[in-house]
């Protein structure tokens, strides 16, 4: 429009709603629960890892589930001392 390129706005009638949601945040406690729980099946035991792994980055579950193993291992880098092998988390 400003440039001339289109003579009318194409998102003038679409109205946008923003719904609010009610977000849940685990306590610290819970989230320890979660941490030291023993689980005896690998793959639960690495669903689990990446859970709380994005806990702590604030990263959707879907997004780290999508990422190499070279990525996750340079965030973890960053937080000292909460993965020891992000490979884990990803086979």
């Amino acid at each position: 429009m400003a440039n001339g390129w289109i003579k009318k706005d194409p998102f003038a009638t679409i109205k946008f709603k923003l719904k609010p949601i009610d977000v849940v945040y685990l306590t610290k406690e819970e989230l320890d629960i979660v941490i030291n729980k023993e689980i005896s099946i690998k793959r639960l035991r690495q669903v689990r890892d990446l859970f709380v792994f994005c806990c702590f980055t604030r990263l959707a579950f879907s997004d780290a589930k999508s990422q190499n193993v070279s990525t996750l291992q340079l965030i973890a880098t960053e937080l000292p001392g909460f993965i020891k092998n992000a490979p884990k988390l990803i086979k």
